[in-house]
């Protein structure tokens, strides 16, 4: 059965701007150590099965292809080792890892979740701690009240703090998509044609990760990176980043055109 996202959730993920703050609570359990609570925010998150301890995280979900492993990566800040050192003392059976998707202002009704670790791979990367964690049955969310958001329709790898980022100054919309795109392994390029830049080519139908470019007076001005289903994702003059329909009124009329990067990702 889908879940149905809640009220002030559908409300968050279609405005602009909002003062929600959306935030991931994972558990760790085992019968041989306390239970772990923690959450990627920058206070306490007070639930009902307990307090949850600030710690950063970041959960990565998986490609919105149709043969992507449905497996989410989770890395956290592990400077003084602490997580590490106590998974290392546990014995026989692995560690319980959930994590739940929450808004910070409802932390019981869980949006997005629960996952659950099938494949326990704690592993000490420098100074991060990694785990892999699966999907337990089927992902499906609706995208807003009423309709089903599948998870081959979610633009679920792009992650929730590149939303509410303010504008910086003159092109920073280009800076911005730049910095969007290289975390997917894709150069933007530096010219205001994108066809004119190696590996990237004009596309009629716009899919994720693909750069939109805007034109005002007959010239690009604008660029956005596209999120599928009709969505992309900038930043403009006096607003901050946010996501938009590339159909509103406001847009649609601006579009000069969609290109995609056809190379090797770094």
């Amino acid at each position: 059965m889908p879940r149905i996202l809640s009220p002030a959730a559908a409300r968050s993920i279609l405005s602009c701007e909002t003062d929600e703050i959306w935030m991931c609570a994972m558990r760790i359990t085992h019968p041989s150590i306390a239970t772990v609570r923690i959450v990627n925010d920058s206070v306490e998150a007070v639930r009902a099965d307990g307090i949850y301890t600030p710690w950063g995280f970041e959960p990565i979900l998986p490609n919105d292809t149709a043969d992507a492993n449905a497996t989410v990566t989770v890395t956290m800040d592990n400077v003084d080792r602490d997580i590490v050192k106590l998974l290392r003392t546990i014995t026989g059976e692995p560690p319980k890892c959930t994590l739940e998707v929450v808004l910070a202002s409802q932390p019981d009704e869980v949006e997005l979740g629960p996952l659950r670790v099938l494949d326990p791979a704690g592993a000490e990367r420098h100074h991060h701690a990694a785990a892999v964690l699966g999907l337990r049955g089927r992902l499906s969310q609706p995208g807003c009240p009423g309709a089903e958001l599948q998870p081959d329709q979610q633009p679920g790898i792009v992650r929730m703090n590149w939303i509410g980022i303010p504008y910086q100054g003159v092109k920073f919309c280009r800076e911005f998509a730049r910095q969007v795109l290289a975390e997917q392994g894709i150069q933007m390029p530096c010219v205001d044609d994108p066809s004119q830049a190696p590996n990237w080519t004009r596309v009629e139908r716009p899919e994720q990760y693909d750069v939109v470019v805007f034109k005002r007076a007959g010239r690009a001005d604008h660029v956005g990176v596209c999120l599928g289903r009709g969505d992309f994702l900038h930043v403009e003059e006096n607003r901050s980043s946010c996501i938009e329909r590339l159909s509103s009124p406001k847009w649609e009329r601006r579009i000069e055109g969609f290109y995609r990067f056809t190379g090797v990702r770094s």
